[in-house]
């Protein structure tokens, strides 16, 4: 593996990825249970990969100068190590890493001669913004940490875009495998994770029929069998829930153009990593309130319905198309309407 660090600016790979905050943090257009979510989620990626981190005083910081002097450096591991450092200053020993002796500190230690003075200069500066529209035009980058993973010896060497740490377990079997054909089971569980009795837990599943995303999740359930016997089914109408939160569109409807781009890739990867098949449904979105008042009178239709869903291009909002699909499956869709 060769790790090359390449700097950027958020602020401007917002501007240039169009996003909807424009320069300002993504939580800038969150809803406020998005946003306490996120900070929960980021709490226990720390917890799994067991990384110390506490907020820097005036967080967020303005890091233009660093990512200038970054850019600076020419040598790939010299940046690698420097940007290490930088990270574990600023998020684990709140060291002002915006300070003009520490950030010339740096650049005599990794920067092989480099003189601070180079990081006002039109050429680092320009460096700099080539390296974020370029990061937008090329692979769709819309935030960090994005990784571009390159396969050597493969007869066509693809790039593979992957955004956020969560994605980490899917390089893992990029690497590992080189391909990805197979399920990452690294996504659900570490493999040093140990459970509790899995008959003194219990997982809540809250799900709509119209979101894809719920069907992929519905599909991979089993994997979690062994840490919990007794799932519950939570139906949901989405559209209300997104009205009870604050948020008026969906995720591929609220994202700016760049990233709707990559979350269009990453779906289908998604559901080609878990090998399941789909079929976005030609009537989307779809209308669900009758084929969930069809689950509340009989659980067992949940699968025939996700499959109705993404996998048949069923239109369940239409009752004569829904009875079809139940009576196809065995279930008298008749009664089950009424």
């Amino acid at each position: 593996i060769t790790p090359v660090w390449k700097p950027i600016l958020l602020g401007g790979l917002y501007q240039f990825s169009k996003a909807p905050q424009g320069k300002q943090s993504a939580s800038t257009v969150m809803s406020a249970a998005k946003k306490k979510y996120f900070a929960r989620d980021a709490m226990w990626q720390r917890h799994r990969y067991n990384v110390a981190l506490s907020y820097p005083k005036g967080w967020p910081l303005r890091t233009l100068s660093v990512q200038r002097l970054l850019t600076a450096i020419d040598d790939d591991t010299c940046r690698m190590q420097c940007a290490q450092k930088l990270y574990h200053d600023l998020w684990v020993k709140n060291i002002n890493i915006l300070d003009a002796t520490y950030l010339s500190e740096l650049a005599a230690t990794y920067g092989n001669g480099v003189d601070m003075a180079v990081i006002e200069t039109t050429r680092i500066k320009q460096l700099l913004t080539d390296n974020t529209r370029r990061a937008t035009q090329t692979y769709n980058m819309f935030g960090v940490p994005t990784m571009i993973v390159r396969l050597n010896g493969a007869k066509s060497q693809k790039e593979h875009v992957f955004f956020g740490v969560d994605r980490l377990p899917y390089i893992h079997v990029l690497l590992r495998d080189k391909r990805m054909s197979t399920t990452p089971k690294l996504l659900l569980a570490p493999s040093s994770y140990k459970p509790m009795n899995a008959s003194q837990n219990e997982i809540e599943f809250y799900f709509d029929f119209a979101s894809p995303y719920s069907f992929l999740a519905f599909s991979r359930l089993y994997e979690l069998r062994p840490y919990a016997n007794t799932i519950v089914f939570r139906p949901v109408v989405l559209g209300a829930l997104f009205v009870a939160v604050g948020t008026t569109k969906s995720p591929f409807q609220a994202a700016g153009p760049v990233k709707a781009k990559y979350m269009r890739m990453d779906f289908d990867r998604d559901f080609q990593c878990a090998g399941i098949s789909y079929k976005f449904n030609s009537n989307f979105p779809l209308r669900t309130i009758l084929p969930l008042r069809v689950f509340l009178c009989d659980e067992r239709t949940i699968d025939c319905i996700f499959r109705g869903c993404w996998q048949n291009n069923v239109n369940v909002g239409d009752e004569k198309q829904l009875k079809a699909l139940l009576h196809e499956n065995g279930f008298d869709g008749e009664t089950l309407i009424r």
